[in-house]
């Protein structure tokens, strides 16, 4: 027995051409991924899974990172191997949600004595509902978690199982297993001189049948801001080699506003982590043999001397793995972008959204069109690929300034087959300012099933655009791509 797993579900492959060099290259040993198609590069687990998993190593836990992208049937390898741990922590993207809890309630009808939490972006705007309609699930936690996770932990599993094994109390483990009604009545009758941690939320009667049984959501809280020079570095030792994307993480939080964005809310507080620390992160991956590629985020250059300070640290280390990053285009200088090539960066993405001052300001993201161009124009000038992100169907936008933004992107002279341009579907995600305050936007959710939140269903309308519209203009965007080779 293992003291935890933290799972990550499945994180779908959203291109066709994708999903099928996959299927055809993939090979697995024992319903785990090992060997794949080196063309297709593969990102690893959420960073944040793995500095949870770091502090609880620090801490004497064992701890498992299984991720449901690289299983060949996930849901038969968990549950086959759900047995083996005390708790299990999960997480997901919104539209694969749904499958995540299928997979929590067999496991908890198959194993009750199994503590079964859930945590991340979704999970934090949707935990009432998620506690109040799947009794499987014992707890979630809000927001950052790197504080109130391992307190929890403490709390339910004592200890870690090596402790008691050393003690020669193996037989002890048994009685720190989960039961009906145990984290209601272990916090309820806490010690007054522990505080629970903000950041929590779970039932006051996980057994109640009918309202007259008093079952309700308890939450501590939104939690304070982590500080991310405290954090350890994500426990890669604990995942597959097979994985050839590494993601690091620049900063939490975010300045903006973007109505279609989660990120404020989740992270009120914008911070960047110290870039000595980023430094030691990237030289880890370097020592890493399977790593081809990094990703930074996000928004690498909110602050312009942080930038410069971190551009300098990758040419004196002599960082020599390719590697791409988020930012802001309309804000690039020259000198920044050969900087950048100087440091290695081969590709820069940037959210565009929209060409139309308009619906820009509408939907809360600040930024002149013009100077993006300018910016993607000194990228393509230095010799920097360029993704850029649009999103179809935001408030205020119409055909007119739908068109405007086509014509922006042919006027953007990228390159077919070496730049890239997406065009995705306004979706209010939970937390994001659609979601939250709709009426505000005058927008209409035609959909409320999370599997079909994946930026391509059509799931809201505007009062300037109808269902059809948005469908129309996919079509027209999609068109635009191919005759671009985009």
């Amino acid at each position: 027995m293992l003291d935890i797993c933290l799972l990550n579900g499945i994180t779908e492959f959203q291109e066709e051409n994708r999903i099928r060099v996959f299927q055809e290259s993939a090979s697995f040993i024992n319903g785990v991924l090992v060997n794949l198609d080196e063309n297709l590069l593969l990102r690893e687990p959420p960073t944040g899974l793995m500095i949870l998993a770091s502090i609880l190593e620090q801490k004497g836990y064992s701890v498992d990172i299984i991720d449901g992208s690289i299983l060949q049937n996930p849901r038969d390898y968990i549950l086959e191997n759900a047995h083996k741990y005390r708790l299990i922590g999960i997480t997901g993207l919104t539209n694969t949600f749904n499958d995540i809890l299928q997979t929590a309630n067999l496991i908890k009808k198959q194993y009750p004595e199994i503590f079964m939490v859930m945590g991340g972006p979704h999970a934090s705007f949707e935990y009432e509902k998620i506690l109040s309609q799947n009794p499987e699930i014992d707890m979630v936690f809000i927001g950052e978690s790197e504080n109130s996770f391992p307190w929890v932990v403490d709390k339910l599993l004592h200890a870690p199982i090596l402790d008691f094994v050393e003690a020669g109390n193996s037989e002890e483990i048994k009685e720190t297993l989960n039961s009906p009604g145990k984290i209601h009545k272990l916090f309820t009758t806490i010690d007054s001189k522990d505080i629970l941690p903000k950041g929590i939320s779970y039932n006051t009667n996980n057994n109640a049948q009918s309202p007259d049984e008093l079952k309700r959501v308890i939450y501590t809280g939104f939690p304070e801001a982590i500080n991310l020079s405290e954090l350890p570095l994500p426990a890669r030792h604990l995942i597959s080699r097979i994985y050839s994307v590494a993601d690091v993480i620049i900063n939490r939080g975010c300045p903006n506003k973007c109505s279609f964005c989660s990120r404020t809310h989740l992270f009120p507080l914008m911070r960047i982590r110290p870039v000595k620390q980023v430094l030691k992160e990237v030289e880890y991956i370097s020592s890493c043999a399977n790593y081809k590629f990094v990703n930074f985020y996000d928004n690498i250059n909110i602050n312009h001397r942080y930038l410069n300070e971190f551009l300098d640290g990758l040419i004196s280390q002599k960082f020599s793995l390719p590697w791409g990053a988020e930012l802001r285009a309309d804000v690039i200088t020259k000198d920044e972008a050969l900087k950048l090539k100087k440091a290695n960066c081969k590709i820069v993405a940037t959210g565009v959204e929209s060409a139309s001052e308009e619906v820009l300001k509408i939907n809360f993201k600040f930024q002149d069109p013009s100077r993006v161009a300018e910016g993607i124009k000194i990228f393509k000038e230095v010799g920097i690929a360029v993704q850029a992100y649009f999103v179809i169907g935001l408030p205020g936008d119409n055909w007119d300034r739908f068109r405007t933004t086509l014509k922006f992107v042919e006027s953007l002279n990228l390159e077919g087959g070496i730049d890239r341009v997406e065009f995705f579907t306004a979706t209010p995600y939970p937390g994001s300012d659609l979601a939250m305050n709709g009426e505000k936007y005058g927008i209409k959710i035609l959909n409320d099933n999370y599997s079909e939140y994946d930026c391509r269903t059509i799931i809201m309308e505007t009062q300037t655009l109808i269902s059809s519209d948005i469908e129309n203009m996919i079509k027209e965007a999609h068109s635009l791509k191919k005759k671009l080779n985009l």
